[in-house]
């Protein structure tokens, strides 16, 4: 014991940064039933039915208790004080950090009316059973221990849901993505046309703002945003979704927070095995197929996969297990082709290049004889591969006291189509590969002081590479599809982190603290090789035959145009620390007013490129004004030794939350917050810095024959002294002053039950962006042309204004749950489109038998 209390400590000592707990809370108060007087002292014990965890802890002298650091799961929870009847309740459901209230009134022993030894009752409408154990009870004076909903309880003034594990298992999700449930939540748009991540917009924020943990660390994708992989239903227990004003624990986004556990292994060995097919044969044409007279496109799936879990040993280690393999084989649609003909051989030199890719990569169609070009009708193929790997670990210690955790996932996705051309041997894959591996722990140390900690190291990677590279891009102006691969670049981000998080909880009377911090450390491999292999543009096909390029295109230094024309290095190496830290408290005012405020800090630091090839940095010039400085800038090289700060890191982001909840009683809840969300950059703003230092170049090549095989760095070299014409890629310049963009967000609610089944919610809702990052297109004058060059300029220029109404209703009855949501908005922000108007949303589930759920926790 004592060495794991040390162990907490000390990891708890360095404040690094905000830890993100998908652990719950139980708290409450004991009193006395006759007096109402507090019970200080008395003996609060839970038990986790699932996994056998338990714990102990006492109450406070004015009878307040809370049991911290509890995983999600099923509970049972008995109060006991010398004098009093013992009170038990069963079936206390703890959603993914969730905050239950109850609250005990034990009857004196001496409150004798019949001799009983044992009785229970269960609450109407519900599974939540009432024991008493005691020497006498009287079942006419019986009472009730009613418990708020586990998806926003008293002590948490925030805009939060649960996506319950009866919907994750039975509604039918697209793609079988636990994520895609997201949409069905009140006042979140989706658009996919955004390119960022899922598409995903709650509550007027960006798609790109947006937070996706799993087990409580880090599942982002930090290139493009959105979730790092997707996730198997049967690999995820339950998810809490945060859309706005989440207390100062949590940060990373001014926008939403997707907060997922994985399926611990339960008390019993249970098990589920699937299959998922799918065959053009069943499918019906589609309108345009046959408006056009077109046969359906042959497409076939296959998507078997299982989920196993269970003890290793009895009440002490848990395993579990997850794995889905998804393979899909489709066509798009036809489209025509040209191809080289066999008489274009005619044209070509015996010994010249044409001649030689003709041999070595002839016409996949091969046309009647003579003919210079084959017209073709052809499907591209469409191709998907995905394995998709979750193994958890649970070990519990002195009880379940202290609590070990480990999970690692891995996914593989590969696309063998991304890039395709006629031409086989010149299509490129897309590969994408993910491994993270977490190890965590929760321990109580006292039973006011507990602790969670969790470490996790994760790689990901994603890449295609043009097929022969030593064949560079061939187009012609006619139409014709030339030998070479149609990719202009090669393209590989590869990225390992690793994460520390700690949590401390302290409870002291009335006060729940919460404080704790985490660090964020991550390094880049970045290759973007754009035109490093070069394209040569050909009037016709027959000046191809002809080996007549007409034009070049080819990528060389900037800071050393026009002298020197050598092919960049297109490899960079970057690292970024991120830290943070939070304080917060809740109070019970009184019993039925709770006050929840905190300060977080966040540090995002800056990128660093800390590899051998650095970029040059666009300056702004002198002047009042910024089109006089646009005017007059210029590039600074990069530093001779050390490394490179992209742009200037923010330290001054301070965030302040507040929020309040009350309870006047007959089931209904009024809640209000206000709090400060800073939004964090992510690397595809940043990355595009490179373009400083490339310069891709048009060259009017003289007329004759030419090797377009050789070499391209050889073929630079004859150009030296060459004029040329520039204009791609665009300077990228990032505002000097550069800060973290945020949100101020407010909600004000009220919440009514209507027994154990309805809930209806009202909540008003708004932000105000500030300093949001924005990628704007400017022009300045060079000295290379009298054409204004566009400039990407990355600045703070972003303003966004959000205002909603939005009315919830649910209802849990024993066979389901029933979801309907309707939302009023506004929403404006510089980088899109006014939004205005409102959404209807509506879900249903279905509850499973007995059999289906015999197991699992």
């Amino acid at each position: 014991m004592t060495i794991f209390r040390r162990l907490g400590l000390l990891a708890a000592a360095p404040l690094l940064a905000a830890a993100q707990s998908t652990n719950g809370l139980v708290a409450g108060r004991v009193t006395d039933a006759a007096t109402g007087v507090a019970i200080g002292g008395a003996s609060v014990v839970y038990r986790a039915l699932a996994i056998g965890a338990s714990g102990r802890s006492l109450t406070s002298a004015d009878g307040r208790f809370a049991l911290a650091a509890l995983s999600p799961d099923t509970y049972q929870v008995r109060v006991s004080a010398d004098g009093f009847q013992p009170q038990e309740v069963s079936g206390l459901e703890l959603a993914v950090a969730a905050r239950l209230e109850i609250d005990f009134r034990l009857r004196p022993l001496a409150d004798v009316f019949s001799s009983r030894e044992q009785a229970g009752i269960t609450v109407p409408g519900s599974a939540t059973l009432v024991r008493f154990f005691g020497p006498d009870v009287d079942m006419s004076r019986t009472q009730f221990l009613p418990t708020l909903r586990t998806s926003q309880s008293l002590l948490e003034p925030s805009v939060s849901e649960v996506i319950h594990p009866r919907e994750i298992r039975d509604l039918p999700l697209a793609g079988r993505d636990v994520y895609s449930l997201l949409v069905t939540q009140a006042g979140v748009t989706a658009d996919s046309g955004t390119a960022r991540g899922l598409g995903l917009a709650a509550n007027g924020q960006r798609p790109s703002s947006a937070n996706f943990l799993l087990d409580g660390v880090e599942h982002n994708n930090n290139l493009i945003t959105g979730p790092l992989t997707a996730i198997a239903p049967e690999a995820v227990q339950e998810y809490r979704f945060t859309s706005s004003n989440f207390s100062a624990e949590f940060g990373g986004t001014s926008g939403f927070i997707a907060n997922a556990a994985t399926r611990a292994g339960g008390a019993k060995w249970h098990g589920t095995a699937y299959y998922y097919g799918k065959r053009a044969a069943l499918n019906a044409a589609g309108f345009q197929e046959n408006r056009l007279g077109l046969q359906k496109a042959p497409s076939r799936e296959n998507q078997p996969g299982f989920q196993v879990g269970g003890p290793v040993r009895r009440d002490r280690m848990f395993i579990s297990g997850a794995l889905e393999i998804f393979r899909s084989r489709s066509e798009g649609e036809a489209r025509e082709f040209l191809l080289p003909g066999p008489g274009l051989a005619e044209f070509t030199a015996a010994s010249g290049p044409t001649r030689r890719l003709l041999q070595q990569y002839p016409s996949p169609v091969t046309g009647k004889p003579g003919t210079l070009v084959t017209p073709v009708q052809l499907r591209p193929p469409v191709s998907v591969n995905r394995l998709v790997m979750l193994q958890r670990g649970d070990w519990l210690l002195a009880g379940g006291a202290h609590r070990l955790i480990s999970r690692l996932s891995v996914s593989a996705l590969d696309r063998p189509d991304f890039i395709w051309t006629p031409y086989p041997d010149f299509v490129s894959p897309l590969r994408q590969r993910d491994v993270s591996l977490m190890g965590g722990s929760s321990n109580l140390l006292r039973p006011n002081l507990s602790s969670e900690s969790r470490v996790a190291y994760a790689r990901n990677a994603i890449e295609w590479a043009r097929a022969h590279p030593e064949v560079p891009s061939l187009s012609s102006s006619d139409g014709v599809a030339l030998p070479g691969s149609p990719a202009f670049y090669d393209y590989r981000n590869r990225s390992s982190s690793w994460e520390l998080r700690n949590t401390m909880t302290w409870i002291r009377g009335a006060h729940i603290f919460k404080f704790g911090g985490s660090a964020l450390l991550r390094s880049m491999s970045v290759l973007q090789s754009t035109g490093r292999d070069g394209l040569y543009l050909f009037d016709t096909v027959i000046d191809w035959a002809l080996d007549e390029p007409q034009t070049l295109a080819a990528p060389f230094n900037r800071a050393g145009a026009p002298a020197s024309l050598r092919i960049p290095d297109a490899n960079r190496h970057f690292q970024r620390r991120q830290f943070a830290g939070f304080l917060q408290d809740t109070w019970r005012l009184t019993p039925s007013i709770a006050v929840n405020a905190g300060v977080r800090y966040d540090s995002y630091g800056a990128p660093v490129n800390d590899g051998d090839t650095k970029d040059l940095t666009l300056s702004l010039g002198a002047g009042a004004y910024f089109a006089t400085r646009l005017a007059t800038a210029s590039f600074t090289a990069p530093p001779a030794s050390g490394n490179q700060t992209i742009h200037a890191a923010d330290r001054n982001d301070w965030a302040g939350r507040f929020g309040i909840s009350w309870s006047p009683g007959f089931g209904a809840v009024v809640r209000g917050s206000y709090g400060i969300f800073y939004d964090r950059l992510f690397d595809n703003a940043w990355q595009n810095i490179r373009a400083n230092s490339i310069q891709l170049g048009l060259f009017s090549l003289p007329s004759g024959s030419r090797n377009y095989l050789e070499p391209l760095q050889t073929a630079l070299t004859r150009l030296q002294g060459s004029r040329f014409a520039a204009g791609f890629p665009a300077p990228v310049l990032i505002q000097p002053d550069f800060r973290t963009g945020y949100s101020q967000s407010y909600f004000f609610g009220v919440e009514q039950r209507a027994g154990s089944s309805w809930a209806f919610e009202v909540n008003t809702a708004g932000s105000l962006g500030r300093k949001l990052a924005t990628t704007d297109i400017v022009n300045r004058q060079t000295r290379l042309t009298t054409a204004p060059r566009m400039i990407s300029y990355l600045s703070n220029q972003g303003l966004s204004d959000y205002r909603a109404l939005t009315a919830v209703a649910r209802f849990r009855p024993s066979f389901g749950l029933l979801h309907v949501a309707y939302t009023l908005s506004h929403a404006t922000d510089l980088q899109s489109e006014p939004l205005s108007g409102d959404f209807f949303d509506l879900s249903f589930t279905r509850a499973a038998g007995p059999a289906r759920n015999a197991g699992i926790p």
